[in-house]
Formats: structure tokens, sequence, C-alpha cells
């Protein structure tokens, strides 16, 4: 891909990013009717399993928002020297964005623990068509993140699934963690650590927006 494509891409994303109110639909959405009565409240108004699911569904994506613009800037050297400040603000509120989703994540995790399954769903999960969802949505779908929901979800593991994203997110953040301060001394961040961290961001993302394709399919 050449680098006008890459910043047309990354542009594309950006845009949907910053404008369209669209989280809950993308990250484990949907993963709310496995519980209890399904969704509701389980202790108070903010401690809902579909509340905390969007709040950590907002914030790793805004991590992901920040990231993109730094690789967006960083992809013109000469450009990035005159807007390291910038560089260094959007790296740093992707760090902050993502640490605050892994401890959305820790309560949601808490929050799942103390509810106990809705066995008609989870009986749903078990029997779902993994195979053939995979084959009408072939070559849109990586096969290899997809094996890894499916694992879970076929198994009802759901809570399971939530510690997955958490442990994904704070490889995440380790990876930030060891490219922040390279950047903010000025020195030229290696560019296989943004590839790595992109990698892990798109993994990351793919294997949320699978679990919300599962459910929508199985809402319908």
């Amino acid at each position: 891909m050449n680098k006008k494509w890459l910043s047309y891409f990354i542009a594309v994303i950006l845009l949907g990013l910053f404008c369209f109110p669209v989280y809950s639909l993308f990250f484990a959405n949907g993963t709310g009717i496995t519980y209890g009565s399904g969704g509701t409240y389980i202790n108070t108004p903010n401690e809902a399993i579909d509340s905390l699911i969007i709040q950590g569904a907002q914030q790793f994506l805004d991590a992901y928002k920040n990231t993109l613009a730094v690789m967006q800037t960083t992809e013109n050297p000469v450009a990035a020297k005159s807007v390291a400040a910038e560089i260094d603000t959007a790296l740093s509120g992707s760090l902050t964005a993502v640490k605050s989703a892994i401890t959305t994540y820790e309560k949601l995790i808490e929050c799942a623990k103390s509810i106990p399954y809705n066995p008609s769903i989870i009986d749903q999960l078990k029997k779902f068509d993994f195979a053939g969802f995979f084959k009408s949505n072939e070559g849109y779908i990586n096969p290899v993140v997809f094996e890894t929901v499916t694992a879970y979800l076929s198994a009802g593991d759901i809570r399971g699934l939530y510690s997955r994203l958490k442990s994904e997110m704070e490889g995440i953040a380790c990876l930030l963690e060891k490219i922040y301060p390279v950047i903010n001394s000025g020195q030229p961040t290696p560019v296989e650590d943004i590839w790595k961290l992109n990698q892990a961001f798109s993994q990351t993302l793919l294997l949320g927006q699978y679990t919300s394709q599962v459910f929508s399919t199985l809402a319908r």
C-alpha cells in the first residue's frame, strides 16, 4: 500500500471514530443478554453489564483513534518533527484511554462474576452455527481471530472472553509504555514497534467486533 492510500485509509478510520456514535456496535456489544434477565442493573445503574461494555468500548476506541493519529502524522517524517508536541499528546492520550479501558473491564469482570448466566442464551450460543457464519462472511473475517471468538462463545464462556479482551488491552498498554518514552525524548521510534501496536489494536478490535456480530445474528 503506497503512502497516499495508507493516509487515506487512516483518515477514513479516524473520520468514523470521530464522527459516528457507534461504539457499542463494535466491541462486545450484546453480550449482556447472557446474564440474568439480560444486562439489567446488577447493583447500581453505573454497574450494568451493557453500560460497562459501552464505556470500555469508547475508551478502547479513543485509544486507537489517538494511535492512528500518531501513525498519520509520523507517516511524513519531515512534518512529524514540526508537530512533535501533538504526537506526544496523542500518544499520551492513547495510553491514558487504554488504561481506563482496562480499569473498566476489571469492573466488568467483577460485575459479571456476581450474576449467573442466562441458561437459554448460553444454550443458543452452544448451538450456534459458527462454521456457517464464517462461511457466509468468508473473505471479510480474520480466521485466526474468529477461531478465538468461537472457542469462547461456543463454550458459553463470556467471562473468559472479557478476561481475554482485558489481557489484550494490557498488552497494548505495555507496547505504548515502551514507545512513549522514545517519542517523548525526540528519538525516532522503530517502525516495527508501531506495526506491532497497530496489529495489537486491530486484532483486539476484531475480537470485540466478531463477538458483536455473533450476538447481533443471535438476536435476529
